[in-house]
C-alpha cells in the first residue's frame, strides 16, 4: 500500500516526510528497555530493499494513505525569491515545539488525508 510516513527528526526536531510502500506496522513491541515501541516495516519510494524503522523513546510517527502529500519543510519555511537567489528560512528554531503542535493540528483537521497509523507522544502515546 502506498503511504506517506511523517516522523520526528532526531537532528533538528522538525518533521520529516518519507514516501513509502507500507508492509507492516507493529505497535506495543518490546524493544530494549521500552515496552511500547513502534516498528514500521516498509520500502521507501524508488528503493528495492525494505527497511525497518523503530520508534522507541518519545515516538512521533504518522502514516497517511497515498503519495504526493505536502512536505512539512514547505509548510513551515519562509521563502524569499529575488531575481537570482532563493532564500529559505525556517519559521521556527531547532527543537521548537511548534513544529509538532502545528503539524498535529494539520493531522487532526484532516488536511493530510486518511490516517492509517499514528503514534504521537504529543497525543499521549508513551513507550515506557
Amino acid at each position: 500500500m502506498k503511504a506517506t510516513m511523517y516522523r520526528k527528526s532526531e537532528f533538528m526536531g522538525n518533521i520529516i516526510k518519507h514516501e513509502i510502500t507500507l508492509i507492516e506496522v507493529k505497535d506495543h513491541q518490546k524493544w530494549a528497555q521500552y515496552d511500547n515501541a513502534v516498528k514500521v516495516l516498509c520500502r521507501h519510494k524508488n528503493k528495492r530493499l525494505s527497511s525497518e524503522h523503530t520508534f522507541s523513546y518519545d515516538p512521533y510517527v504518522v502514516i497517511v494513505e497515498g503519495w504526493g502529500k505536502p512536505d512539512p519543510k514547505d509548510m513551515f519555511d519562509v521563502v524569499e525569491k529575488t531575481d537570482k537567489v532563493t532564500i529559505r528560512k525556517s519559521s521556527y528554531a531547532s527543537f521548537d515545539v511548534r513544529f509538532m503542535t502545528d503539524f498535529d493540528k494539520m493531522v487532526d483537521d484532516g488536511k493530510l488525508g486518511k490516517v492509517i497509523f499514528e503514534a504521537r507522544g504529543t497525543k499521549g502515546y508513551n513507550c515506557h
